[in-house]
């Protein structure tokens, strides 16, 4: 017995030699093809990462333009407009003042947000002593630029503001907040008009003057007054003997 048992374990040192080699042969073919991986992972040169895009230059800040016809801004004494003449009082009626304004004058390339209207005035006195009412309208003109005359049908309104002109004010600024709607952008190839209504004031006591001079412009300037014959806007050399009225009205916005 004492032969056998070491028998036995000897047969068994010997089997587990056996497999122990065949392990031993696995992991040195495994070792083999690891390093031989490694060798050729080595041999690939590594691919660089491309640098990410550089930033979009950020957009230009929108150009500011004020839209003007005149040569000068000064205000001479006219008086033009609509009057009561029964009696002869001096107070205005229904007037309204027009300006046209291709946008391409002003090199505006793209849609045009409008902020401001402004308008000069000559003479602004109410008969509360206070104020008196007007409305300024803007939209688009489809009619020929520089007619002696256009029909009403040719205006296209976007926008208006209800406004009160100080006594004895001498110009007048209304924002675009002012406006129903309170922004209005128009496209680069539009007409823009503007009109300044002024209400019948000799009921009221009213008389009002819009603010012009005898200087040079680049369109002309345009007057309504359906009491005084005036059904259609016109130039003032259609209505009158004295053609050099120049309205002073602008606009103001950015592209």
């Amino acid at each position: 017995m004492r032969w056998l048992f070491p028998a036995i374990v000897l047969a068994g040192c010997a089997s587990a030699r056996v497999e122990g080699g065949n392990n031993d042969i696995d992991a040195n073919q495994n070792n083999d093809a690891d390093a031989n991986n490694n060798q050729d992972d080595a041999a690939i040169p590594p691919v660089d990462t491309p640098p990410p895009p550089p930033d979009a230059p950020p957009p230009p800040p929108p150009m500011a333009v004020t839209m003007q016809q005149t040569g000068a801004a000064n205000v001479v004494a006219t008086q033009i407009g609509c009057q009561q003449t029964n009696p002869a009082t001096g107070f205005t009626r229904e007037n309204s003042y027009y300006r046209i304004y291709p946008l391409s004058d002003f090199n505006i390339t793209k849609p045009f947000s409008i902020s401001k209207v402004n308008f000069s005035v000559e003479r602004a006195t109410a008969g509360n002593g206070v104020s008196q009412p007007a409305q300024i309208k803007l939209g688009t003109y489809s009619g020929t630029l520089n007619a002696s005359t256009f029909a009403l049908a040719s205006l296209q309104q976007l926008a208006s503001a209800t406004i009160q002109i100080p006594q004895n004010a001498t110009s007048v600024e209304v924002p675009i907040a002012s406006f129903t709607p309170n922004t209005l952008t128009v496209q680069p190839s539009a007409l823009l008009y503007v009109e300044i209504f002024i209400p019948d004031g000799a009921a009221a006591g009213n008389t009002f003057y819009l603010g012009s001079n005898g200087g040079s412009e680049t369109h002309p300037s345009y007057i309504r007054a359906p009491l005084c014959n005036v059904a259609s806007p016109a130039t003032y050399a259609t209505i009158l003997t004295s053609p050099l009225i120049r309205t002073l009205i602008t606009v103001s916005g950015s592209f």
